[in-house]
């Protein structure tokens, strides 16, 4: 398990220590950097983990179904969170996610293990989620003015369930109108961020 660099930031379980698989294709670093997004996710399903190896088992669970069944090259998250209080590195800070149309290149995605329609994740997952993103901030990944959103805002689905849903609403941080960045602002980050010239087309 990885020690955190800065005190805010919570420990992490590598990608090999929760035994990921090698990403189908080469991850595509973010162009946004900090990013202006953070969006709440849950498993959707009543798996829960209290434990490194019963967590693990359930990340290596999602990331299967995201490049098996749905083609994608890697698990969607940036990072999962269990009920044992750890944070699972997915994609990590560096690279798009694919958690959020419209979002993923532009904002952290973070799921926490379980469905929480009905209840809320316990005390340990919230506080995770809470040091992660604070770390994110504090580490220059996550813009100080960002805004929290759950996934349902940005399609159709119940995600994170309507539970924990009002727990991210109450969140200073959230917003109840998101507007992604246009394409003229990400060639403008893009220019910013690696020094090019993007022509639009």
């Amino acid at each position: 398990m990885q020690d955190p660099v800065n005190s805010l930031c919570p420990s992490t379980v590598s990608r090999a220590e929760w035994g990921a698989r090698t990403p189908a294709a080469e991850p595509q670093p973010l162009v946004v950097s900090p990013v202006p997004y953070v969006v709440v996710h849950h498993g959707g399903t009543k798996k829960y983990c209290y434990d490194q190896n019963t967590c693990s088992a359930i990340v290596r669970s999602y990331q299967n179904y995201h490049i098996d069944t749905k083609g994608w090259n890697d698990i969607g998250y940036s990072f999962v969170i269990g009920e044992d209080g750890h944070v699972y590195e997915g994609r990590g800070w560096d690279f798009v996610g694919a958690h959020a149309p419209g979002y993923n290149t532009q904002s952290i995605g973070i799921c926490v293990i379980g469905d929480f329609s009905d209840r809320l994740p316990n005390e340990e997952a919230l506080t995770a989620l809470s040091d992660l993103i604070s770390c994110g901030v504090d580490i220059g990944k996550i813009g100080e003015g960002y805004h929290v959103i759950g996934h349902r805002q940005t399609r159709d689905t119940l995600c994170p369930g309507d539970t924990f849903y009002k727990w991210v609403k109450a969140l200073p941080q959230w917003t109840d109108h998101p507007v992604p960045l246009t394409q003229s602002q990400l060639i403008r980050q893009l220019d910013k961020t690696f020094g090019v010239a993007v022509v639009a087309r």
